[in-house]
């Protein structure tokens, strides 16, 4: 039995740095919207342009449909309730301290987010619906 080398050509190590880009991107967008107050017009703003994006990671995409399923009011009750809606579709194992740990979101920080949000549609096809 044989050894194979693979040999990444400039091509696939491009697109290897690119979707590492866009996945660092996507976890940025979703922990400031997972930051963001429930019931904000931020958060519904930043749901609704992201709403036909199609994740290049597949827990980004979970977060992504739990933060829109999520009906809580405060930001305390979203923390509980978002582990638990996620477990439900069948995803218990997602990384929430990532998204709610570290610091906290400024509001002089949203139109950034924005921009990337923005940013991640203009390069990446939104999914067909």
């Amino acid at each position: 039995m044989g050894i194979e080398c693979l040999v990444m050509n400039s091509s696939d190590a491009s697109l290897l740095a690119a979707n590492a880009e866009r996945e660092s991107a996507e976890r940025s967008v979703l922990r400031v919207i997972s930051q963001l107050a429930p019931r904000s017009p931020d958060r519904a703003e930043l749901l609704r342009v992201l709403s036909g994006y199609r994740w290049i990671a597949g827990d980004h995409r979970v977060i992504y449909e739990v933060l829109v399923r999520s009906r809580s009011a405060s930001a305390v009750a979203s923390r509980e309730e978002l582990p638990a809606l996620a477990a439900r579709i069948g995803f218990p194992d997602i990384d929430w301290d990532s998204f709610f740990l570290g610091e906290s979101v400024a509001s002089e920080n949203l139109t950034t987010v924005q921009e990337v949000a923005n940013s991640l549609l203009r390069h990446v096809p939104v999914t067909e619906e």
